[in-house]
Formats: structure tokens, sequence, C-alpha cells
């Protein structure tokens, strides 16, 4: 009886050193970018923002929280609160917004660029989250 106690105590003591190893190492695993991340989906800023515009359920299953690469002419630059916002035209009512992951040169407004970044979601705009400049055009 003593013996089968202390078994299960080693494989508990084994399980708990085991997941608290797992859990360290999630806690310090660095954090995806945008430059380290392959792009899952690859459009331009009329198509996205029209495919939230028209189904957003089916684009939500499309899009969110995937990384994508969005093409783009440049309707506005916003630098308050200390970080970047590029709003690209889509021809529709709302933009896409592209909330930048650091302070990158700024965009010339009217220009063509590839931004690169996780859709978060629709809420007037599409929001693009952690973007990078990919190329200007």
């Amino acid at each position: 009886m003593a013996k089968k106690r202390i078994i299960a105590i080693a494989i508990v003591a084994i399980a708990i050193v085991l997941s608290g190893g797992y859990g360290y190492y999630l806690y310090n695993k660095p954090r995806a970018t945008a430059e380290s991340t392959r792009t899952d989906v690859t459009t331009d800023a009329r198509t996205l923002y029209g495919a939230f515009e028209q189904d957003e359920p089916r684009a939500n299953g499309m899009y969110l929280n995937k990384m994508i690469e969005v093409k783009g002419k440049v309707q506005r630059v916003d630098t308050s609160a200390g970080n970047m916002v590029i709003l690209l035209e889509t021809g529709g009512a709302g933009n896409i917004n592209c909330s930048m992951a650091s302070l990158p040169s700024p965009a010339v407004l009217n220009q063509e660029i590839v931004v690169k970044g996780t859709c978060a979601g629709y809420l007037l705009d599409v929001n693009l989250v952690d973007c990078i400049i990919k190329e200007n055009q």
C-alpha cells in the first residue's frame, strides 16, 4: 500500500514539474510578428472591405486572426497617441485601418502601398494590427 502511494506521489510530482516547465516555455516564447510570420491571404483594400461589408460572418471565417497582405492607396496617416495608423482607401463607406507595429517613415498620401498585419475584425473599418509596410509602389 505504501509503495503504491509513493508511486502516485512521484507521478503527480513529475506531472507538476512538466506542466510548470511547459508553462514557463509558453510565457517566454517570443511573440510572432508580421515580419516573421508567413502570409495567409493576399488581397487589395477594396476586396477585403467588400467581403466584410457584404457578409461579415463569412469574412470573419476567411480573414479573422490571419496574417494578411493588403494593397491599397493611403488615404490618411494618423500619428496621435504615439503610434501610427494608416488608413487605406476602399471605395466604400469605411477604410482599412492599419495599426503599425512601429513608427515607420511616414507613408505619402495617395501612394499605393502593401501593408502586412493580422486581421482583428470589422467595426465600421476593417482593422489590421501589428502591421508593417511591406512594399511601396
